[in-house]
């Protein structure tokens, strides 16, 4: 087996290897890029949520937030896109019953975020709660102030 690696000046490493008893040639491409190559902070459903959607999590609803998407991906048994990510945000977070539920709790923390990028990003206020039975939970609002909004589907930014 004949394999060779040449460094090209612009950084990229082309390995071939030469089969004289063959006519053809098959071409392959390998890409450092993806979770593991990426560093620590760039892993995970958040910092997915604030590259695709432009949205930033505070910490604690990052734990929030990966507890239930492990939970779905364990009951369905697969991956998910950024997208269906987000459909799972919005139906846990954006809903009117956990806005209702975040009115009647004691605000433990308030924090104002936005979806999208520029001057397409739409205010997003998430608040940390604390329910009638002492437990802790999460809702979020497509508004300044914290009052529910008319709900749209965000973009990807770009």
């Amino acid at each position: 087996m004949n394999v060779e690696c040449t460094r090209l000046p612009s950084g990229l490493t082309v390995v071939t290897e030469t089969m004289p008893h063959l006519e053809s040639v098959a071409l392959g491409t390998w890409i450092k890029s993806g979770a593991r190559d990426e560093t620590e902070g760039e892993h995970g459903i958040a910092h997915l949520l604030e590259t695709v959607f432009g949205v930033e999590l505070p910490r604690r609803l990052q734990i929030d937030f990966s507890r239930r998407v492990q939970v779905h991906t364990d009951a369905t048994g697969g991956e998910v896109t950024a997208a269906q990510l987000w459909a799972l945000f919005e139906r846990t977070y954006l809903t009117g019953a956990a806005q209702d539920a975040a009115s009647r709790g004691t605000v433990l923390a308030s924090y104002r975020t936005g979806v999208g990028a520029g001057a397409d990003t739409e205010p997003l206020t998430l608040v940390e709660y604390r329910s009638d039975d002492g437990s802790t939970a999460w809702a979020a609002s497509r508004s300044d102030d914290g009052r529910p909004r008319q709900e749209s589907n965000p973009q990807p930014s770009e």
